[in-house]
């Protein structure tokens, strides 16, 4: 699941105010959070589009 920025907009007053110089927006955040909650963290299942575009290993 992924929030689009017209779905975003009806909950950003809920959320609390970006300060300072943030790499990442409060929408990347909550689908991140959604990510998170909708797979569950597993090891096969990595996002397609990721903030640096390179995949982690398992050391």
């Amino acid at each position: 699941m992924k929030l689009t920025p017209a779905q975003f907009a009806r909950v950003r007053d809920c959320l609390p105010r970006q300060r300072d110089r943030v790499s990442l927006d409060n929408l990347q955040v909550l689908n991140a959070m959604l990510y998170v909650a909708e797979n569950g963290c597993q090891w096969r299942a990595p996002p397609s589009a990721s903030a640096t575009g390179r995949r982690s290993t398992r050391a």
